[in-house]
């Protein structure tokens, strides 16, 4: 964690001084070129939405679909497959799959998956949960998962190794592991992949699966491994996003602990206040994306094959926008939110991470569980923000 002022916007991502950051950006200008990071920086609501839309801005640059340190690993199939780092219709065609699936889920489904996955962290635990920094840890990164697992019926021996699987396989996703770290994400992949493999081919009775299978027919997919890669990445982005959002919560919470009565007894209040959290202290920070030609900005010509740092968490913060002041106000989900993207990549599992989180957030709530939290650090990091307890 970075206690002084950033240097630059990558490292505001994991700084104690991140919002002032973003803000005194903001009103030097929307757009500026950093030097020492070599890329064009974005700023504003507004330019945020222009690049995520614009055809020209791509997630990954023509001639590095996968990064170079992936090259030649099983994990590179992997980053390579995922919907979110894809364009044009291998993208719209697993998104479109990932969203007709999602979309058949009711809350009530959600809520007993999670309900399940609360049960069953409780039982498979050698101590009490939630007792110290390090058991806080691992719930709030657990119960996303198994609540997943429980979703698409994986068995019990999967579900119990998933929070080791996701924790290593996420490392490819990041260019700050070491080859150590890359060599267990490729085991990881392996072994996911694999039992999603065995999943989606046997279980002819679970009705994600079964909905996912039906639409798979009907549009014609014929690449299976492309289902399945994304079927893994639900789980990455469950791990990630969940995690970094319950933290940001508890801390929330340890700071303003007279807001969990309304957590409790308010049942809107759950979601405006994760609404808020995702607002000024976004898990996800920053995105990039990657000139395919020249195009205007702002006024600002940007030739083809440049570097765009998206800075999601300070777009959450444009004062342009509603609502888009520094003060944390859980009364509206109205003011928008970059956190979870923007138009063609906007995550389709949003809804179903926010359910995850205002479950988890009630039984935080419950058990005061920011109590036990002694100090913090963020993980190392390039774009999110996700608290580690001690």
């Amino acid at each position: 964690m970075h206690t002084t002022f950033p240097e630059h916007a990558i490292a505001a991502a994991t700084s104690e001084h991140a919002q002032e950051y973003y803000l005194q950006k903001l009103q030097a200008s929307p757009l500026y070129y950093d030097n020492s990071l070599a890329c064009w920086v974005v700023l504003s609501a507004a330019l945020t939405q222009q690049v995520l839309s614009h055809p020209a801005c791509r997630v990954r640059p023509d001639n590095l679909p996968v990064p170079a340190t992936l090259n030649g690993r099983p994990s590179a199939r992997f980053f390579a497959g995922l919907m979110r780092m894809q364009d044009g219709q291998a993208q719209q065609l697993s998104k479109q799959l990932t969203v007709h699936c999602l979309s058949a889920i009711s809350p009530q489904d959600i809520e007993q998956a999670c309900q399940l996955a609360q049960w069953q962290l409780k039982t498979e635990s050698e101590h009490a949960l939630l007792a110290t920094p390090s058991s806080l840890n691992q719930w709030i990164s657990a119960l996303p998962l198994y609540s997943l697992a429980n979703l698409i019926g994986l068995h019990d021996t999967v579900r119990v190794r998933l929070p080791e699987l996701l924790q290593a396989l996420v490392a490819c996703l990041s260019p700050l592991s070491s080859d150590k770290e890359l060599d267990q994400a490729d085991l990881a992949f392996t072994s996911l992949f694999e039992f999603m493999q065995t999943q989606f081919a046997n279980d002819v009775t679970n009705p994600v699966l079964a909905s996912l299978r039906q639409l798979k027919q009907q549009i014609g997919w014929q690449d299976q491994t492309i289902l399945l890669i994304n079927l893994c990445g639900w789980f990455s982005q469950s791990y990630d996003a969940c995690r970094g959002l319950l933290a940001s919560s508890l801390l929330r919470l340890r700071e303003q602990p007279a807001l969990g009565a309304a957590i409790l007894q308010q049942p809107a209040y759950p979601g405006l206040f994760l609404h808020e959290v995702c607002r000024l202290d976004s898990p996800i920070q920053n995105t990039r994306r990657y000139t395919q030609q020249a195009i205007n900005l702002a006024g600002q010509d940007i030739p083809a094959n440049q570097q765009i740092l998206l800075l999601l968490a300070a777009a959450n913060l444009d004062a342009s926008t509603p609502q888009g002041m520094a003060r944390f106000a859980p009364q509206t989900q109205d003011s928008p939110i970059y956190t979870f993207g923007y138009g063609a990549h906007q995550c389709p599992g949003q809804n179903l991470a926010l359910q995850f989180a205002q479950h988890a957030l009630r039984v935080l709530t419950e058990q005061n569980a920011w109590q036990v939290i002694a100090g913090y650090r963020y993980q190392a990091s390039v774009n999110a923000r996700i608290a580690l307890f001690h």
